[in-house]
């Protein structure tokens, strides 16, 4: 899975063959027990599902997708290390956000206080 303009983020590749990206080490998940045919449905559904616009480098990232099919092919999950750096950052950059959402409220509101005062309001 990765960004494209339009169009299905999801594409073919052997593992550890996508040249655009650098392989720490390879994490086995377990064996599906599903048929060949119920995993290219499920991949059919991802591709829907997995635009490429709507990628994001750290909440909707290749690893998520990773996350997604794994659970849909009943497999283990991904160890927790392979996406700890962007789940800790996204959290990071939301709460970041949050405050200086609120901080400009409160700004706001003390604003229009000061214009207020001295009118009875």
């Amino acid at each position: 899975f990765g960004y494209c303009d339009r169009g299905s983020g999801v594409y073919c590749c052997r593992p550890r063959g996508n040249t655009g990206y650098t392989y720490r080490e390879s994490a086995p998940l377990g064996v599906s027990a599903l048929s060949p045919a119920r995993v290219r449905n499920i991949l059919t559904a991802l591709q829907i599902a997995w635009q490429g616009h709507e990628y994001d480098l750290l909440a909707r990232n290749c690893n998520h997708f990773c996350e997604a099919f794994a659970a849909q092919l009943g497999v283990g999950s991904l160890p927790a290390w392979v996406n700890r750096f962007a789940t800790n950052a996204d959290a990071t950059v939301n709460a970041v956000n949050y405050a200086s959402e609120q901080t400009q409220k409160f700004a706001e509101d003390v604003g229009n206080g000061l214009t207020n005062f001295g009118k009875g309001v």
